[in-house]
């Protein structure tokens, strides 16, 4: 489902499995690893209280002359759901700017207004 910042639905599908891409146990091993991410690593301000949260934090530089992205990407299970969030050109200092700090706190937001 996409939805607007108004979060109406602006696109609906029902998705066909088209093959497993890993086993169901290495899938198991990723969420635990992700949701490790949130609960005590790099991705904490993505936290939502009662909810199941896992992440990946990340930040990627393009030129030394322009600003680091960041990003997080995660799950959560109440509501059920996948998101990410971008961020290029964020007006903050080089060394605050990581994907954790950042995006988490926005993922974190996007979960409790689809709650």
């Amino acid at each position: 489902e996409v939805r607007s910042q108004s979060l109406q639905v602006l696109e609906s599908t029902k998705p066909k499995a088209l093959h497993q891409a890993v086993s169901s146990s290495t899938a198991d091993q990723l969420q635990k690893m992700m949701v490790n991410v949130v609960t005590n690593g790099t991705g904490t301000a993505a936290q939502v209280s009662g909810v199941r949260i896992g992440g990946k934090t990340g930040t990627a530089q393009t030129t030394k002359e322009k600003a680091p992205y960041a990003w997080f990407v995660g799950f959560a299970d109440d509501p059920d759901v996948a998101i990410a969030v971008f961020i290029e050109n964020a007006n903050v200092k080089r060394s605050e700017i990581a994907g954790g700090r950042l995006a988490g706190p926005i993922f974190a937001s996007v979960v409790k207004a689809l709650q």
